[in-house]
């Protein structure tokens, strides 16, 4: 699992566990990119009726430094802070702080505006603490972003409602394509995070583990059993086949075992190479990760 947006690194250890760890979401959250004022929020479901919203990326839309922010809300007994598990665009799992809807509004609230010299970013921040909460109550109420304002606008003007509809229209066929890339990205994701970089040697037990973390039921016995039945193992000893030694996927590794006498004994054991990882991930869950099984 990435860490896309947590605590600052700053942060000390009993700022980062007061507030944000108190009523962290189990499961993956789907995420919403909600258009307001030429900009996105990331708002995703609560489970409970509402919605969160994500900290850093609203901190970016507003000009002002997340770290700061994020502090500031730790403090604060009436801030809800949360770590929020969702998807990325790239198939992978992310964390990210978000906050629920009271604490968006007050924290919105003690936002100075005259603090900030930019007229900009200072009308940007205006904008958010009058109509963010009612645009994301209309996101997740009626699917559409939009104030009360902007309906009666609607109403009055036939061409700005067509208008608007057809940038909800677009908007929703933009998530739909996110949400297939997302679904054929995750299960290579998947298979990425459980080869990891392929380069070291790994017992038969452990290739049985990584098949078992990507769904395929296992265990170390049983995945011997099937090496030899497919031709990698030989059927009488407990070594790897010409076979598999001359296509890379596993190697018969010697180790010296120390006797109670003091003797050494070579012992040899199969292992499986980088390669064979892959292989093997690829051969007998191909199919649990929506991949084709490879041929030999």
């Amino acid at each position: 699992m990435q860490e896309k947006d947590m605590p600052p690194a700053s942060t000390s250890m009993a700022s980062r566990n007061a507030t944000p760890l108190k009523h962290p979401s189990e499961g993956v959250t789907k995420r919403y990119l909600v258009p307001f004022r030429a900009q996105t929020v990331e708002a995703f479901d609560d489970g409970e009726g509402g919605y969160l919203v994500a900290l850093k990326p609203l901190c970016e839309n507003l000009g002002i430094a997340y770290s700061g922010q994020y502090e500031r809300l730790n403090r604060q007994p009436w801030a809800a802070v949360r770590i929020t598990r969702t998807t990325g665009s790239d198939g992978k799992t992310y964390q990210m702080v978000t906050i629920d809807r009271q604490t968006l509004v007050m924290w919105l609230a003690t936002i100075e505006t005259r603090r900030i010299k930019s007229e900009s970013a200072r009308d940007v921040i205006v904008a958010y603490q009058r109509e963010c909460a009612q645009v994301l109550d209309s996101y997740f109420s009626k699917g559409i972003a939009a104030t009360p304002q902007r309906i009666e606008e609607m109403l009055a003007d036939p061409d700005f409602a067509i208008g608007l509809l057809q940038e909800l229209k677009r908007e929703r066929e933009e998530k739909a394509l996110r949400e297939r890339r997302i679904a054929q990205l995750e299960p290579k994701a998947r298979f990425a995070d459980a080869v990891g970089d392929g380069r070291g040697l790994i017992l038969v037990r452990d290739m049985a583990k990584m098949l078992s973390q990507a769904g395929v039921e296992i265990g170390g016995t049983r995945l011997y059993e099937r090496l030899r039945a497919d031709g990698f193992i030989e059927k009488r000893r407990t070594v790897p086949t010409q076979r598999a030694i001359d296509m890379g996927v596993m190697r018969l590794v010697e180790h010296a075992v120390e006797k109670p006498g003091g003797s050494v004994k070579l012992s040899a054991v199969p292992k499986i190479t980088g390669k064979g990882q892959e292989y093997f991930m690829r051969r007998y869950a191909g199919n649990v990760m929506g991949q084709t099984a490879m041929e030999i």
